[in-house]
């Protein structure tokens, strides 16, 4: 009898096959008392070692099929492996409480995940999720046990608890249909290399153990999976794949294309991207450059501050992957829901108005000056400009320009080359910036307006509140008036304008932004192409 289960989309498509359904062991990580500590901690440390070899061969494969994506993804879970924050507290746990140290891993990695968990940016939450996929690579390879027994021919669907991205690459050549998880983030490195395998990806399913062995289909474009479905389902999905197949030969037919309307009105289409990996799929999308580099990613992900040479490095890559395209670098947009430890950030009463963005920089100057110069050493590398988060003030303004000249000359003054031509854009958030637009273009090449957070300001409804959903919408007139002045403000000052937040990917306000005078919109890689075919059947008259 056909049974359909909700979740969550991960990774679009249509799979079908035999489901799998992966038991783990959870008797490897019940804690139990040990003799001698000495040879448990060598027991983690030869583990660790095993793991960090089985990720390089597992990268090469993933670069050689993937490019720099897939690539990329098992680079940050390497840098998980050489992180004293992540190996010293393990072996302090096992030599002072005589524990296992697969006990051990575990009781480690849910304390460094407490903090990204509580967070609610759903990115934030996702990173935990690569520290959770290490640890259970290094406890799998302390057992050593095969993880996926598939002993007939696929096409299979592996229905487990949670996956990694190691699980995708081992399995894509055993058959692999599909991938459908209880737990998971869409923003995950897993559902990454998904959405860059092209296979179809659903999570926060509640699925049953005895589903082990059906005929399943996985529906990644709603979300859903439909366990024993009838003749019907079978054949209106059919139905589906062939078209779907053929919108994705259409999709990538637009690649190289301008977007342009039928009447003639042509308009940037932007990336947004948190990563180097983000960075690639950008590339490989066709994104006319990134329009938008958070670069707060490059802190949270970490346990101390970035070095000036670990952001420059970073920064570099991505002008490189982007060649003579922009690259627009967001400097540190820390607070609200986006915090560390080592930030020494203090509990406010309302985060969303406290200290974030632009404020925390200028309390902080010395991070805003490592940054820019990073920026500024990168832009000898490529079309790089820099873009300042959370403007409300035109002290802000002045106060930048201060650094911005002193960093310049401490360049100079080092012998280190950058280029003449970073452009400085201002992002529009707050309803002062939005109401001094004009006289913020002054100092402004580029306003990015981002939606998410100048409709939770202009509405005065907190974005993570599903109770006041109804109020903080980006259409309401307020937000579209304000959208509207930037652009007016902008056009009088010959500044470019470009919206950056959620409302660029809502396809049912890009004909009032291309009308507005909007030159560009910056959405996620995958809605690009998607995008740019919208576009092209639009007729503004």
């Amino acid at each position: 009898m056909e049974k359909v289960f909700e979740g969550k989309k991960v990774s679009k498509g249509i799979g079908e096959g035999r489901v799998y359904v992966f038991r783990r062991n959870e008797e490897l990580i019940r804690r139990r008392v040990i003799s001698d500590t000495g040879l448990e901690t060598k027991r983690f440390s030869d583990a660790a070692e095993k793991t960090k070899n089985d990720l390089l061969l597992v990268s090469e494969e993933a670069k050689k099929s993937f490019g720099n994506t897939g690539a990329d993804i098992f680079s940050s879970h390497l840098l998980i492996l050489q992180d004293p924050l992540f190996l010293d507290p393990v072996r302090e746990m096992i030599k002072k409480e005589k524990v296992n140290c697969e006990f051990a891993i575990v009781s480690v990695v849910d304390r460094m995940i407490e903090m990204f968990s509580a967070m609610k940016d759903e990115y934030m939450k996702a990173r935990y999720s690569d520290i959770k996929d290490v640890a259970e690579r290094v406890i799998l390879n302390l057992s050593g046990e095969e993880k996926y027994e598939l002993n007939e021919d696929g096409p299979f669907i592996v229905v487990s608890d949670t996956a990694v991205p190691g699980d995708l690459m081992r399995l894509k050549d055993m058959g692999l249909a599909a991938i459908v998880t209880r737990k998971g983030s869409v923003y995950s490195h897993t559902s990454i290399l998904a959405r860059t395998m092209g296979i179809p990806a659903v999570t926060g399913i509640n699925f049953q153990d005895d589903i082990d062995g059906s005929f399943a289909i996985v529906d990644g474009n709603l979300g859903s999976f439909i366990v024993a479905p009838d003749e019907s389902t079978k054949e209106q999905y059919g139905k589906e794949k062939d078209d779907l197949r053929s919108e994705e030969e259409k999709l990538l037919s637009l690649r190289d294309l301008p977007n342009i309307t039928l009447d003639g009105k042509e308009i940037g289409i932007f990336s947004n991207v948190n990563s180097l990996s983000d960075v690639s799929n950008a590339v490989n999308s066709d994104a006319g450059g990134i329009g938008l580099f958070r670069s707060e990613f490059l802190y949270l992900e970490k346990s101390d501050y970035p070095s000036e040479e670990e952001l420059f490095i970073n920064y570099r890559k991505a002008a490189e992957l982007m060649g003579t395209k922009p690259v627009i670098i967001r400097t540190l947009d820390i607070g609200a829901d986006k915090n560390t430890s080592y930030f020494g950030l203090s509990d406010e009463d309302n985060p969303a108005l406290g200290l974030r963005g632009i404020r925390f920089s200028l309390r902080h100057p010395e991070t805003l000056r490592t940054q820019l110069r990073a920026i500024y050493r990168a832009s000898n590398f490529g079309n790089i400009h820099i873009l300042y988060p959370m403007i409300s003030s035109d002290f802000e303004i002045e106060e930048i320009k201060r650094l911005e000249s002193s960093v310049k000359k401490e360049l100079r003054d080092a012998g280190s080359p950058f280029s003449d031509d970073v452009k400085r854009g201002f992002m529009i958030e707050t309803p002062a910036a939005a109401i001094m637009s004009d006289v913020f273009a002054a100092d402004a090449d580029f306003f990015s307006i981002g939606t998410n957070d100048l409709t939770q300001y202009m509405m005065a409804c907190d974005r993570n509140n599903d109770s006041v959903a109804l109020w903080g919408d980006q259409k309401n007139p307020a937000v579209l008036r304000a959208i509207e002045n930037v652009v007016h403000s902008a056009k009088k000052n010959n500044v470019k304008v470009a919206i950056c937040g959620e409302a660029a990917e809502d396809m049912s306000l890009t004909k009032g932004f291309i009308e507005m005078g909007v030159d560009s919109l910056s959405v996620s890689p995958s809605m690009v192409l998607l995008l740019r075919q919208y576009i092209r059947g639009l007729t503004l008259s």
